[in-house]
């Protein structure tokens, strides 16, 4: 009888069962079980993403899948977010961080041995790395032992120079490209020697790596008077660390060129987009947007052609409302967490990435959809509420910039189980 009543709860009921047995049935595959499955194939070239890195390794896969290019998902973590993905073959390699020299070698030992698998199918591996500043290192060290195996997808010593900030605005300075007032501090001696030189209000921040975030649950921490320097210095003086003057401006003021540039430095893809709204002061992105910006565009590939890139990046600039010139912030040498917008605008940089690394990549550049939205509805939702009840936001105003047009950045109606096991832990509803 409900069946008969109520077609559309009968249809959602099915849809559920389903998505609750793909839950159940997720576990990583063995190395002869992804052999396995590799060998079903019907594409000559593999992607191998390592490590699966959340949201951005989704889009990733996604952005692959979508144009019938299935992927090995290699991460240490069982319940990997995009293991649950239709357009994975999930394997659970070793973990990699804080590796000692012979753990680092038993990683890249697997890692290959893993592209030897695909190898043996008739398929050869391409490899791409998710998650730059976990792996850069280890794949320098070991990048000769990789090129044996995988098709790389881009350059690691020059990813491996720019995770320094340090050379990063040292570079964009050489390019002609406007930087923030900063000074570096790499000791004791640097920070008195440096105090006076300081411009309130300033935002302290590390030069590189994720240990700061780890450590202090932010990306920078903001200073208004010397006393307050000396008080952050004093927490985070063992990392090397920049003091830079804060340009003012609300979050729209933050543009992006996301892109992907050959061997040659020869962009095969360029999105451009500025954040409508983060997840806090200094945060990540919530809601971000696709928008023309020529002027974002040649001043970031002006950086790279300055650093000789090579790999897909997203270089962030800031328009200063002093002087209404941008700013640039820095580099994230990898695709960035809200990238999965520039497949959904026509400029697919991690399809583009795979195309040029097999050797078929296209000779014009794609032109990018403008007006197109990205949204993480949970955290901009959980987010909102909180400023709501601080007065910091009007609601009125925030519903006004809501719109049912946008690219999830977990949700998906055609992949769909990811954005159940992030949002609601879908666990609970297997028990």
């Amino acid at each position: 009888m409900m069946q008969q009543e109520y077609p559309v709860l009968a249809a959602l009921g099915r849809e559920l069962t389903q998505l609750s047995q793909a839950y159940r049935d997720m576990r990583p595959l063995t190395g002869d079980e992804v052999q396995q499955a590799v060998s079903q194939l019907e594409t000559a070239f593999v992607p191998v993403l390592v490590p699966e890195a959340w949201i951005n390794g989704l889009g990733h896969l996604r952005a692959l899948g979508r144009n019938g290019i299935q992927a090995v998902v290699a991460d240490p973590n069982p319940k990997a977010l995009s293991f649950y993905s239709r357009y994975a073959i999930p394997y659970q390699c070793k973990p990699f961080l804080k590796q000692t020299p012979e753990g680092e070698a038993a990683f890249i030992e697997e890692l290959c041995g893993l592209g030897e698998r695909i190898r043996s199918t008739g398929r050869t591996p391409v490899l791409f790395m998710l998650a730059a500043e976990r792996l850069l290192a280890m794949f320098v060290r070991h990048q000769a032992e990789l090129k044996r195996v995988f098709l790389l997808t881009s350059n690691y010593e020059t990813q491996l120079r720019l995770e320094d900030k340090r050379e990063q605005y040292r570079v964009a300075q050489q390019a002609g490209v406007d930087v923030p007032h900063t000074v570096y501090v790499d000791s004791r001696e640097d920070f008195e020697r440096s105090l006076p030189e300081l411009v309130y209000p300033c935002l302290m921040k590390p030069r590189g790596g994720k240990e700061f975030y780890s450590r202090f649950h932010c990306q920078v921490m903001r200073v208004t008077t010397p006393d307050e320097a000396r008080e952050a210095f004093e927490r985070a003086q063992d990392f090397k660390l920049m003091f830079q003057e804060e340009i003012p401006g609300e979050d729209t003021e933050l543009f992006t060129l996301g892109s992907y540039v050959d061997a040659h430095t020869r962009p095969l893809g360029l999105f451009t987009g500025y954040k409508l709204r983060g997840n806090h002061k200094y945060g990540t992105c919530a809601l971000g947007i696709s928008c023309e910006a020529p002027e974002v565009a040649a001043q970031g590939m002006a950086f790279l052609r300055q650093a000789g890139y090579h790999g897909a990046s997203q270089v962030e600039f800031k328009r200063d409302p002093r002087d209404g010139r941008l700013k640039f912030l820095e580099i994230n040498n990898r695709l960035w967490k809200w990238h999965s917008l520039t497949a959904a605008c026509g400029v697919n940089l991690p399809y583009l990435q795979y195309l040029d690394a097999i050797g078929q990549a296209p000779t014009e550049l794609p032109q990018q959809v403008n007006g197109v939205r990205w949204w993480l509805p949970w955290m901009d939702l959980w987010s909102v509420m909180k400023q709501v009840k601080a007065g910091e936001v009007n609601l009125d105003d925030y519903l006004r910039e809501i719109s049912f047009d946008f690219v999830d950045g977990v949700g998906s109606w055609d992949d769909p189980l990811p954005a159940l096991v992030n949002f609601f832990g879908f666990g609970w509803m297997m028990d």
